[in-house]
């Protein structure tokens, strides 16, 4: 609807006044992990330079190693993607974030405010998982 510049001004205004988090499980857990997602972080910034109007207020990166990727899940009972590219892994893109975001949570917050975010987050999942289906 619109073209990739369409696409560009949407992935701005979601970003707008917002503090990005570009995250991935490390897959090997080496140094090497973050070459795609600087790679990726690069396409994001190259996607929004023009709208200067909707610039983020800030970005972080992340990487997580498959042993606290997997604690989180397990914690938040998540579902984890595989590591292939697959139809499946897209599906299970809005928990990835999730994921993501637990783990930023995790690794910046002292333990106890942590624990209170992560409480919270499982009692917004239960409503959600409650709320009925539209039909």
């Amino acid at each position: 609807m619109g073209g990739s510049d369409a696409l560009c001004e949407r992935l701005a205004q979601l970003s707008a006044d917002r503090h990005i988090i570009l995250g991935q499980p490390a897959i090997y857990g080496d140094f090497w992990d973050w070459q795609e997602m600087l790679s990726t972080g690069d396409f994001f910034v190259s996607s929004i330079r023009l709208l200067e109007d909707l610039q983020p207020s800030g970005m972080s990166l992340l990487t997580l190693s498959g042993s606290t990727l997997t604690e989180i899940a397990e914690r938040m009972k998540l579902p984890i993607a595989p590591q292939a590219r697959s139809l499946q892994a897209a599906r299970l893109a809005p928990e990835r974030a999730h994921l993501l975001w637990l783990g930023y949570i995790q690794s910046r917050a002292r333990k106890k405010t942590s624990d209170s975010l992560f409480a919270a987050y499982q009692a917004w999942s239960a409503i959600e998982r409650a709320r009925p289906l539209p039909f």
